[in-house]
């Protein structure tokens, strides 16, 4: 048997949405859980991995740029 690892755009994720939405988070490590959706091939299987560390971080940089857009337009404003 072979086992390798691909990476793929989350473009693909929609092609397995509902049996995302039907599966279980499992924990495989403290803060990574996975969701293991089999392919139609049989053969293969989609993993869909979560780190709350990462989410956390993401999220954190996403507030970070509304609140930069948010004080840019502010200051856009008040030279009008």
């Amino acid at each position: 048997m072979c086992i390798g690892l691909v990476v793929t755009r989350e473009g693909l994720l929609r092609e397995f949405e509902q049996q995302l939405l039907e599966a279980d988070w499992e924990e495989v490590e403290s803060g990574i859980e996975v969701k293991l959706c089999p392919w139609a091939d049989g053969e293969e299987t989609f993993v869909s991995a979560e780190s709350r560390d990462r989410a956390a971080n993401e999220k954190a940089m996403l507030r970070r740029f509304v609140e930069r857009i948010e004080t840019g337009l502010a200051t856009i404003a008040q030279a009008a």
